[in-house]
């Protein structure tokens, strides 16, 4: 994307910004542990618990679950990740793809443009968004919770 040169006789356009920003927008904008950080908020709040015995999460098995790694309950031995019971439990797409994908969705962009910016098949897209629909009929973010 070429960017128009800044002096006083080509003024710089900004009334396209968020169209042209969509339009650039990305898998490469994206950061992984951004994304992870801001969907796993969403999902738990601020405080990470066992889904078995609903034990409170601190120390290495806190952090474990923050960094989107499996974790061991260090209670009831139940084994689990952040994205246990979430819309992305069994989910084979990253952070950065769900996030992505959700952000397109929530633009109104057709599946096959959300596809070719998440790197997905149209299909996919249209699963997704299906799965949003629900969460968003069942007012929360976590699987089967309203």
């Amino acid at each position: 994307m070429e960017l128009p040169e800044n002096n006083a006789h080509t003024p710089i356009v900004l009334g396209d910004l968020p169209g042209a920003a969509a339009s650039a927008l990305s898998m490469g904008f994206l950061d992984e542990g951004s994304c992870r950080a801001w969907l796993l908020g969403r999902f738990h709040g601020t405080r990470a618990f066992c889904p078995g015995c609903g034990v409170e999460l601190s120390g290495v098995p806190g952090r474990n679950f923050w960094d989107g790694r499996r974790v061991k309950c260090p209670d009831c031995g139940k084994g689990f990740s952040a994205v246990t019971g979430t819309v992305m439990s069994g989910a084979a797409l990253s952070f950065r793809k769900v996030f992505l994908l959700a952000a397109l969705l929530g633009m109104g962009l057709e599946n096959r443009d959300i596809a070719a910016r998440v790197e997905c098949s149209s299909e996919n897209v249209r699963l997704w968004r299906r799965r949003f629909c629900v969460l968003q009929n069942q007012g929360g973010m976590r699987d089967g919770q309203g």
